[in-house]
């Protein structure tokens, strides 16, 4: 068997039957991209905490793998003013401002988390401009431009459906763009004149512009589409500069354009397949680039070029050649480059990738943010047995990357995220933490076939094991627990997966369904419940004395179930549970007599959103998370669920914690919400497992 180091991959994928292997990778990720992410559900411990006050709720932060504002996403532009100052943007309305060794979030009108922004330029440190691209109340794409003045964002009339592709200001009064059509405009205010409009300024082409320099308000460059390089200059016999097309020798698209500081003649564009061009002011030559892929910004210091692009490449241009920096710590594009007069050298990109290199010739580039990009299939909450400090929250995630799915495991919570383990080739994670050091996994690998086969994975105090019982399928849920003294545990699957755990071996065991299972919960040892496709719902009994079994319970809608959640009514010897699926179903579980079995019944739901998942930190509270941002919370108290704000427009797949004051939410695009509570801890009395 091949085997898996923690933190480490020791084995390349192999691609014999690759159609058969990637369409099967395909459809799972594509699954989980859409919120239906294999899932892995284990109750919480209970907690002796009082319910949260509905009109006293946690707020929702991003809480990455390292100490990030951005989150994730990408980002696209960045302009610094100095080491100590300076903005980035990029897409989900990512707007950061750096001051003084830290990076915060900045909220601007008319932005918001399905905006795109696309460029932003300052003439100094008090007046910039930001361009992007929104959606308008009716769902229509429009162009969006704010103007910076004096440490105020403010919303600034915008040409109808554009985007500045780039913006370059000559002063806080003069600022050029470039954007679709091949259009150009120009802002420019007379002395001692009023704010002015962006003015369209005639083109000589149709094709789309991506990048412009601008030497004066008389001398610029832009590049764009097919090759195409204008240059704004005089011509002898017209009146006043004019933009006129000149021949770049290449079809190729060009995505930038800069002027080299140390040579006022020379002028340097980039593109697709690494295409480098420069003109010393004779016509536009083609030069040697070190690397084949699509090169997307470019920016020079007093000592040096640096061009960056896809899959994390990095070119330095010293002693007249631009060459592959010696080392690049991403592999995520880079879209956006800033330099400041030191020589230091910031970038930016995919998966919240921000980059700095201090400068020098012996110097190394520094990842100063960065995530995972992973799609989170599950969260276990974990404490002590002993019921004493830490609580760790456990998280399970799948990453596409090239042509094969990896997923990997992490542990943060009271500490900060770590990666765990990296698993290579897998399409399905599911895991079911018994403390801070004990964990199980289940999930499957895909062969040069297209054969999905059964992996288990156990991480213990003393060691680490990953074996393949010999089954085939995709888990999607898992639940283990302490029975007897002993540990027990169940997974569940596409098509009906039954796994029963005993005496740490897995086997297949009878299952009452063959439908897809995505959930499940324990009340106790005894009752269990699970969920899943066309409003399945499966109970778990355990006789005093003999074998437990699992069998069809009854559903009041056929919706799809995606989260369950159940815990112990002691007063009564029953259970009370929540279960979330498709278009905001919420089921409640209880008992309506004391002598009658718990029922489940549809209960006022305030969103038609997927729900993804459920958990209940005690009898008092749940919370539930779902599409597109959503979380709610239900209060004892009020009798009712209600939404929450959590900051972020990603499909929220899972949530874990002990109580509102100690609660994370995974998504689909790397995101980890954590909820910052307003109760303090308390001690906690762990039931069975851990959580999910």
């Amino acid at each position: 068997m091949d085997k898996v180091l923690l933190g480490k991959t020791l084995r390349p994928v192999r691609c014999r039957f690759l159609s058969l292997r990637l369409l099967l990778i395909s459809v799972i990720m594509l699954g989980l991209a859409d919120g239906l992410a294999p899932r892995s559900h284990v109750t919480s411990a209970a907690a002796t905490t009082a319910a949260l006050p509905v009109d006293n709720l946690p707020v929702w932060r991003c809480d990455p793998l390292s100490d990030n504002p951005l989150c994730a996403g990408r980002v696209n532009d960045i302009q610094m003013f100095s080491a100590q100052e300076g903005w980035a943007a990029g897409e989900q309305g990512i707007l950061l401002h750096y001051l003084d060794g830290s990076w915060e979030r900045v909220k601007a009108p008319g932005v918001n988390a399905l905006s795109s922004l696309l460029t932003l330029r300052f003439s100094d440190p008090d007046h910039g401009w930001l361009s992007g691209l929104t959606y308008d109340n009716t769902g229509a794409l429009q162009g969006l431009l704010l103007r910076y003045d004096s440490g105020a964002w403010s919303l600034f009339p915008a040409p109808p459906n554009l985007g500045f592709r780039e913006i370059v200001t000559l002063s806080a009064n003069d600022a050029w763009a470039v954007s679709s059509g091949g259009r150009i405009f120009h802002y420019a205010i007379p002395a001692g004149g009023s704010l002015a409009e962006w003015q369209n300024v005639p083109s000589p082409t149709g094709y789309p512009l991506n990048g412009l320099a601008m030497r004066s308000s008389t001398e610029g460059w832009a590049v764009g589409n097919f090759g195409a390089i204008l240059h704004y200059s005089q011509v002898s016999g017209e009146i006043g500069p004019t933009w006129k097309e000149v021949a770049s020798g290449t079809q190729t698209l060009l995505t930038k354009v800069a002027y080299d500081p140390r040579d006022p003649r020379r002028v340097w564009a980039i593109g697709e397949k690494g295409i480098i061009l420069k003109t010393d002011g004779a016509g536009w030559q083609q030069v040697y680039s070190s690397t084949i892929t699509r090169l997307e910004d470019i920016a020079f210091t007093p000592y040096d070029g640096w061009a960056v692009g896809e899959g994390g490449v990095i070119l330095r241009y010293q002693g007249g050649t631009w060459d592959l920096a010696s080392y690049s710590p991403v592999t995520e594009h880079l879209f956006g480059l800033s330099t400041i007069q030191t020589g230091e050298v910031w970038t930016t990109g995919d998966r919240a990738t921000l980059l700095s290199y201090p400068g020098g010739q012996s110097a190394s580039w520094e990842i100063l943010s960065h995530t995972l990009g992973l799609i989170y299939t599950g969260l276990s909450a974990a404490m002590p047995l002993s019921g004493a400090a830490p609580l760790r929250i456990w998280a399970a995630g799948l990453r596409q990357e090239g042509l094969k799915s990896s997923a990997y495991l992490l542990q943060g919570g009271d500490i900060p995220w770590r990666v765990v383990a990296t698993l290579p080739d897998y399409v399905s994670l599911a895991i079911g933490a018994v403390g801070v050091s004990d964990l199980y996994a289940l999930g499957a690998q895909v062969d040069q076939q297209g054969i999905s086969h059964i992996q288990a994975i156990h991480i213990s105090p003393t060691g680490w094991e990953q074996s393949e019982p010999g089954l085939q399928g995709v888990p999607r849920a898992l639940v283990v627990y302490l029975t007897a003294g002993s540990m027990e545990g169940w997974g569940f699957g596409d098509g009906g997966l039954l796994l029963h755990l005993q005496q740490r071996i897995w086997t297949s065991a009878p299952s009452p369904t063959d439908h897809s299972i995505e959930a499940v919960a324990m009340a106790d040892e005894r009752h269990g419940y699970a969920v899943g496709a066309v409003g399945t719902i499966l109970q778990y009994r355990k006789p005093s004395q003999g074998t437990g079994f699992w069998q069809r319970d009854f559903s009041a809608s056929e919706e799809n179930l995606h989260g369950v959640a159940v815990l112990p009514v002691p007063e009564t010897g029953s259970f009370e549970g929540w279960a979330v699926g498709d278009n905001g179903l919420i089921q409640h579980l209880s008992q309506v007599h004391p002598e009658d079995d718990p029922i489940w019944e549809i209960f006022p739901s305030p969103t038609s959103e997927r729900l993804l998942d459920v958990k209940m930190p005690n009898r008092d509270e749940a919370w539930a998370v779902g599409g597109r941002g959503t979380v709610l919370h239900y209060s004892r108290q009020s009798n009712s669920w209600q939404m929450v704000p959590s900051g972020t427009e990603y499909n929220l797949t899972s949530v874990a914690g002990f109580s509102s004051a100690f609660l994370w939410a995974g998504s689909t695009s790397g995101v980890m919400l954590r909820a910052e509570g307003v109760l303090p801890l308390h001690t906690f009395l762990p039931l069975l497992g851990t959580g999910r």
